[in-house]
């Protein structure tokens, strides 16, 4: 019930003390818990007490072999010539944008 200041009488005063007095708290404080693993540890205080544990629910996913399609897998490989390699040249060394139009003399 919500009363504006200027419109109170005895009778809503007395209403409103009636309802506030009719109200009954009960309510006791329960143990926290501040972090993940200490939720989730043995004999941690339940979120609900009907469960036996603080986890909702769990999925383990597996498809499949990893060491024998890793083992199974085709590889490829690369070779670079020697001749490319030792040669550097200023635009290759040079970051790609802007790449200089001619090379620099040297």
């Amino acid at each position: 019930m919500i009363l504006a200041a200027n419109k109170i009488d005895q009778a809503s005063l007395a209403a409103a003390t009636d309802a506030l007095e009719a109200v009954s708290i009960d309510w006791q404080p329960l143990p926290a818990v501040a972090d993940t693993s200490t939720a989730l540890a043995p004999g941690a205080p339940l979120l609900f007490e009907h469960m036996e544990n603080n986890i909702d629910h769990s999925r383990k996913r597996q498809a499949g072999d990893y060491a024998a399609a890793a083992a199974s897998a085709p590889t490829a490989s690369a070779s670079v010539s020697s001749a490319s390699a030792s040669r550097v040249t200023p635009w290759k060394a040079a970051p790609l944008w802007p790449r200089p139009t001619q090379p620099a003399a040297g």
